[in-house]
């Protein structure tokens, strides 16, 4: 059985997490009731994840611990398609433990731990977390 495919947009990730808009919540919720289950087949780009994780820090004040405990839970969702799953897994735990450390720092020391790479700039915090 084949399942649709679909691409989604940072609202639509923010209105599921955030169930703040209630029309929109339950399009959402029953969207994603289909990933959950593998139904439907659904890719987040990794631009499209910092972002969320951005507007939820930012805007949402939602500390940095819930953000990446609720998106390991979300990302592990059947239908959910994305590169590199063990790389972002990795960056929400860097994420969490770093204070001083953005989601962006946190998927670039991640993708250099995981591939034995250097990590190239000027960030004293991110080479330092990295090297640690």
């Amino acid at each position: 059985m084949n399942s649709q495919l679909y691409i989604l947009d940072t609202n639509f990730i923010l209105r599921y997490l955030l169930a703040d808009h209630p029309e929109q919540y339950e399009i959402t919720y029953e969207f994603f009731a289909k990933v959950q289950n593998g139904t439907a087949k659904a890719i987040i780009r990794e631009t499209v994840l910092t972002e969320v994780v951005f507007v939820l820090s930012s805007y949402y004040k939602v500390p940095k611990q819930k953000i990446a405990t609720t998106l390991h839970n979300f990302l592990r969702y059947k239908g959910i398609m994305m590169n590199d799953k063990p790389v972002i897994f990795s960056a929400l735990e860097i994420y969490a433990e770093h204070t001083s450390l953005h989601i962006v720092d946190a998927i670039i020391s991640a993708y250099a731990s995981l591939h034995n790479a250097q990590i190239m700039s000027f960030d004293a915090d991110l080479i330092k977390k990295h090297n640690s």
